[in-house]
């Protein structure tokens, strides 16, 4: 028998929240979700989301991308979709880049001389609440490109009918833990889903790190 050769398993907001309500036995097969059941399940998805993000799981948002540094200038702002830099090289040549190294606010700060002036070795990043920016150091006198490999922020839904931004492979996940937290809205907390929730989430956890992440045995 042949099979469907379709490989997408892309759901919307919508789908994850009529599926985790059928699970958490909020609703039927087939039940549609009131708007305010909706509003709720996309609260949860966006607070899942975020947490997930704050643990830094999320090897599919890794990409990369460029940043100018004006000439002069000690630092640049980063788009707003940048969570964080993973690496930064500064582009010397179409053909040459020279690797920088990443510092941290405090080694930034200790720096003595913050506008020397030179070809950037070293980087650091401050995240705050609305704005990352990267400071260089020594400071560029001309306009310099840094290239960059960062983590993006999750996309946030803002309507029912939109694809949520995880790979297809974690539908289950979101699906479960969103079944474990509207339990706890339209009825009592399940504790077999919960245990259920957080045992799918540490499975994540584990699976979604970069290579580098995991040690051998000493």
């Amino acid at each position: 028998m042949a099979t469907s050769g379709v490989t997408a398993f892309s759901n919307t907001a919508r789908d994850f929240v009529k599926q985790a309500m059928v699970r958490c036995k909020a609703t039927e097969s087939g039940g549609v979700p009131t708007a305010e059941e909706m509003a709720d399940g996309i609260f949860q998805i966006n607070s899942i989301l975020k947490f997930w993000q704050s643990k830094d799981v999320g090897l599919w948002r890794e990409t990369g991308g460029t940043l100018t540094i004006p000439a002069n200038d000690a630092s640049g702002a980063l788009p707003s979709g940048i969570r964080d830099v993973i690496d930064a090289r500064y582009q010397v040549s179409a053909t040459n880049e020279r690797q920088m190294t990443r510092i941290e606010r405090a080694e930034y700060f200790r720096l003595p001389n913050k506008e020397q002036s030179g070809a950037p070795t070293l980087f650091y990043i401050s995240r705050q609440r609305g704005a990352v920016t990267m400071y260089v150091w020594p400071v560029p006198t001309a306009e310099t490109t840094c290239k960059l490999e960062y983590d993006r922020i999750v996309e946030t839904v803002t309507g029912e009918t939109q694809e949520v931004d995880i790979p297809e492979e974690y539908t289950d996940v979101l699906v479960t833990v969103l079944a474990a937290r509207l339990s706890g809205i339209f009825g009592d907390t399940d504790p077999v889903l919960f245990n259920e929730a957080k045992q799918a989430e540490t499975a994540m956890f584990d699976a979604d790190r970069p290579e580098s992440y995991f040690m051998g045995a000493a």
